[in-house]
């Protein structure tokens, strides 16, 4: 097992070492201008396809601004969304998407999926990763072949028809970035609110959660994120539903955690800890909910879809370019923000050193909002 691990370990080595080299070997073979300079007219484009194979669910939550301005400017145009596996659920009863295309793990597949989309013909796509393109990213940009590649921060790439630039993505909402596409685009006065749209299955189940909980108030609890320094720890999230429950005797709380932490959660009658585990069955649990309280920014970008009273936890990024808690946080203003205060590095920054009395205050200041 060792020497397993020892060759896995050289690999990864030797794959970062190489990646400098590999990246401007890929750019010169992949980055050649073979467009005429041209100027955009977006009144007369069939089809867009909007490059969210990422996975990220916030973030395609966020999208959705951008499919229901765009579709409602030129209602004839197609609106195609090339999605993660996950991801996708968000859109899937989007009626402002047209065609959703789910991208594959195996590089293979991917191929195919590559050549139907340049079939297809793009008239524009609009690419959003901000930092300079891998080998593959590329490749895959090439094999689709748009008439039009709209980008950010990509002044240096050839392969791009136009780049769109602002010095402070890094310190301003992503939702400034999106309306800079639509200015672009030639939509204006837009709504910066994003969409989700539930089956009539998951609107059932909302209404049937809503009923059971009649006579108290629901607070969405989650506890888990995509990274560990992101969690709630197990004997944080005990200690702060006493805490809860002790102030507010009139409350329910949802749980949402994963199945490991499920093995230790002692259960208690105003606790609810849902089966189901399908994004939109999360998204059905927000929408009934009063309040919100999480560390995953998919969950903070949910809750504002439905304008919930919010506490959003995050971690410490005043040292970092990107200022994620501005950048993704929940911008408006039933949300509110707790972050970790690592200033004087003697704490970890992680959200298990905020401290549980600060979220208990915010919480009382919101349920005062309601009386």
């Amino acid at each position: 097992m060792n020497i397993v691990r020892n060759i896995k370990q050289i690999n990864r080595d030797i794959k970062t070492i190489t990646r400098p080299l590999r990246d401007i070997i890929a750019k010169f073979i992949l980055d050649k201008k073979r467009r005429t300079d041209k100027t955009l007219d977006f009144g007369k484009v069939k089809t867009i396809l909007f490059l969210r194979d990422d996975n990220k669910i916030g973030d395609m939550v966020i999208s959705t601004i951008l499919f229901r301005e765009i579709k409602k400017k030129y209602p004839k145009i197609k609106v195609i969304v090339l999605a993660g596996k996950d991801s996708k659920e968000i859109i899937k009863y989007n009626p402002y998407v047209d065609e959703i295309i789910e991208t594959s793990d195996n590089l293979f597949a991917n191929f195919f999926i590559l050549r139907k989309l340049r079939i297809y013909k793009i008239d524009v796509l609009v690419d959003f990763y901000r930092f300079n393109p891998r080998p593959y990213h590329m490749f895959k940009l090439r094999q689709i072949n748009p008439s039009y590649l709209i980008g950010f921060c990509k002044n240096n790439y050839n392969m791009y028809d136009i780049s769109l630039n602002n010095a402070n993505f890094d310190t301003q909402h992503i939702t400034n970035v999106y309306k800079l596409v639509l200015e672009y685009l030639g939509v204006e006065n837009v709504s910066l609110q994003y969409d989700i749209f539930l089956s009539d299955l998951e609107e059932e189940y909302a209404k049937k959660i809503k009923e059971m909980f009649s006579q108290f108030k629901i607070i969405f609890l989650n506890a888990c994120s995509a990274s560990v320094k992101r969690n709630i720890k197990l004997s944080q999230l005990n200690n702060l539903i006493d805490l809860i429950y002790e102030k507010y005797k009139d409350v329910r709380i949802i749980l949402n955690i994963n199945d490991e932490m499920k093995k230790y959660m002692i259960n208690k009658e105003y606790l609810y800890i849902p089966n189901k585990k399908n994004i939109l069955s999360i998204v059905a649990l927000v929408k009934v909910s009063d309040i919100v309280i999480t560390p995953d920014t998919s969950i903070v970008h949910i809750g504002a879809a439905y304008n919930k009273k919010m506490i959003a936890l995050y971690l410490d990024y005043s040292h970092d370019e990107e200022k994620i808690n501005i950048v993704w946080g929940p911008n408006y203003k039933n949300a509110f923000q707790i972050s970790v205060d690592s200033r004087d590095s003697k704490i970890d920054n992680d959200i298990k050193n905020i401290d549980n009395k600060l979220i208990i205050q915010q919480l009382s200041k919101i349920i005062k909002m309601d009386k």
